[in-house]
């Protein structure tokens, strides 16, 4: 299902280190659910490579610059934006990093491979949810987005709560 959201990562010191758009699954039991379940397993191991890569990312923040890694990865530049799904397909595949359909993975990229570049999305208005991961508060925050960006789940990301009762506080 098409849901808009933001996965947000927050180093040690407060700064927003990623801050990754993604098209699909947005809510708490889509994406949500599965990055409590990537904080849950192998958690000291994960959370520490996670924190450690975070200050390795290349962060985009403009299309110039966009436009550059795609050229240094063999892509053209088409003129009106688009490109064809066998494309995208091929972006997906090499540059995991910068397409929409990795949503939550990104968190799994960064803790699994060094010098990742990432595009940094300022604007989450646009979405219904964004998923924070804060080094600094040691909390996992799933928001609502907007004008008022209002949480509606908080959990330690050294204690995180169990998929069980996650699941059961999203159960409808």
């Amino acid at each position: 299902m098409g849901t808009r959201h933001i996965t947000k990562i927050i180093n040690e010191k407060g700064e927003t280190k990623v801050s990754n758009y993604g098209q699909w699954d947005g809510y708490p039991m889509g994406q949500g659910l599965d990055i409590l379940k990537m904080l849950l397993e192998n958690k000291e191991d994960m959370i520490s490579r996670l924190e450690t890569n975070l200050e390795t990312i290349k962060t985009i923040t403009n299309d110039e610059e966009l436009q550059q890694v795609y050229i240094d990865n063999g892509f053209t530049i088409s003129k009106d934006g688009f490109i064809s799904m066998e494309e995208s397909q091929q972006r997906l595949e090499r540059l995991p990093q910068l397409h929409r359909d990795t949503g939550s993975k990104i968190i799994s990229l960064i803790a699994d491979n060094i010098g990742l570049e990432t595009i940094f999305s300022e604007d989450e208005g646009w979405c219904e949810y964004t998923n924070t991961i804060n080094f600094k508060t040691r909390t996992f925050e799933i928001a609502h987005t907007g004008e008022e960006k209002t949480p509606i789940f908080t959990t330690n990301i050294d204690n995180p709560l169990s998929v069980e009762e996650f699941e059961k506080k999203f159960d409808d």
